[in-house]
């Protein structure tokens, strides 16, 4: 379906032709169908990447009354980045209205304008509710972006205690609430708070995406993540890639290496004040860096179309979180990869998530890609100590081993624990003896 066979206003189908969007997508399509006719509580779940921001975008333009200036939409998200990106999205339509009001509410605002729709993070508006002076009467639906990462123990009280200071009824308000990813438990809590509840998406799947390549990256002589990422990086090109660590130590390390390498790089974690990360987050979105380091804090929502490539130095806990991460590439219909540092911590996770996506693997080799079929080349035998062999000699010998269901299974975790000690300790002192090596090169040369 294209937009401008949609029954909205002039005024936006102008803002949706000069944006260049043509055509919706197909949850684009069935969100407006269900949303713009009637106001509805609703879950819109879609995979990353198919325009989940415009579903709720467009009905929510289309059916506001801008004659009336007081606030009539809340957009709530969990990070101060997505709230960024969201409000530059709805500016982009806001400019084709000159009655249409949009706001930000960040940590260090103050609202003095009035607001058609307001849009901040969950803690701000806890915040602002307590000493604002924003008239919430007209107030008619409320928006939960990226929903499931709001969601936590808090979350409930936190939604009852902001419509008791808003001094509203949670039955008088729609709830919109939107992801890329649901639990049962999180399904079942949204019924809770917003009944009747329409739960709208075209597929069930989460790993849907058949734009993004998923690629192992792999070097046979057992060295260290960190110098396979390093010698990966000066092998293949790219155009914007994003590289995701789990360790904030580790997001500094890869961070450090890169601008010594005076590639064009960026950095996002947390821990760095919200200024400096406006900034740097205003210059991705100009495609002013090649190159962004970051934590998962950068793997939910954030829009930035000319991803080319994604890469995992680790692998999050959770396959969920994974699915973020690629889903930073190929959006909008575009291609993208998304590459794997190998090593041993990552092997399980890496086996988990072959249930949901098609692994390719690339094996490193006197710093070229060599594309391999299967992981027959992954398989690591590290060497034990004798004090390991007699820990898994007693282990087998137990003659006190109480046979139960499973037993078997238990004694297989217990070995297992053993060599991934080994594993460990055996890379980390190959790591150690090539840092010692190449400092006492430097040094010679130096000389």
């Amino acid at each position: 379906m294209f937009f401008t066979e949609l029954p909205i206003k002039t005024w936006l189908k102008e803002a949706l032709k000069k944006n260049n969007f043509l055509k919706l997508t197909p949850i684009q399509e069935v969100s407006f169908k269900t949303l713009n006719s009637r106001p509805f509580n609703a879950i819109i779940f879609a995979p990353t990447g198919t325009g989940k921001t415009l579903s709720y975008l467009l009905p929510v333009l289309n059916n506001i009354d801008y004659e009336q200036q007081e606030l009539q939409c809340l957009v709530i998200l969990p990070t101060h980045e997505l709230s960024w990106q969201t409000y530059e999205n709805f500016k982009k339509f806001a400019k084709f209205n000159e009655k249409i009001k949009i706001n930000l509410l960040a940590k260090q605002d103050t609202l003095n304008t009035p607001s058609h729709v307001l849009i901040s993070t969950l803690s701000t508006i806890k915040n602002e509710i307590k000493s604002s002076k924003i008239n919430w009467k007209c107030l008619k639906v409320i928006i939960f972006d990226e929903a499931d990462m709001l969601f936590d123990n808090t979350f409930a009280i936190d939604i009852n205690n902001i419509f008791t200071k808003m001094k509203l009824s949670q039955k008088k308000i729609k709830k919109i609430f939107l992801s890329a990813s649901l639990t049962i438990d999180q399904i079942n809590f949204y019924k809770k708070i917003a009944s009747p509840l329409k739960f709208i998406h075209t597929t069930k799947k989460l790993f849907t995406n058949n734009h993004i390549k998923h690629i192992v990256v792999y070097k046979k002589n057992d060295q260290h993540q960190f110098l396979t990422l390093k010698e990966f990086i000066l092998s293949f090109e790219t155009y914007f890639c994003i590289i995701f660590a789990n360790k904030k130590e580790d997001v500094e390390k890869i961070y450090q290496w890169l601008s010594k390498t005076k590639k064009n790089v960026a950095i996002l974690h947390s821990e760095l004040n919200q200024s400096f990360r406006k900034q740097v987050f205003q210059k991705l979105r100009k495609n002013e860096y090649n190159y962004l380091v970051c934590s998962d804090l950068m793997a939910r929502g954030i829009d930035f179309p000319n991803v080319s490539d994604v890469i995992s130095y680790d692998l999050p806990q959770e396959n969920l979180w994974y699915l973020h991460r690629c889903g930073r590439s190929a959006r909008n219909k575009n291609f993208g990869r998304s590459f794997v540092i190998y090593c041993p911590e990552n092997k399980q996770k890496i086996a988990k998530l072959k249930k949901h996506v098609k692994w390719n693997y690339w094996l490193l080799e006197q710093k070229k890609i060599k594309k391999i079929k299967d992981e027959n080349n992954f398989k690591h035998h590290f060497p034990l100590t004798d004090k390991q062999r007699q820990e898994i000699k007693k282990i087998y010998n137990n003659k006190n081993l109480k046979i139960k269901p499973g037993y078997k299974k238990k004694i297989k975790e217990k070995i297992f624990k053993i060599k991934q000690k080994s594993k460990r300790k055996y890379l980390n002192l190959k790591y150690q003896k090539i840092l010692r090596e190449r400092t006492k090169n430097e040094i010679q040369s130096k000389k």
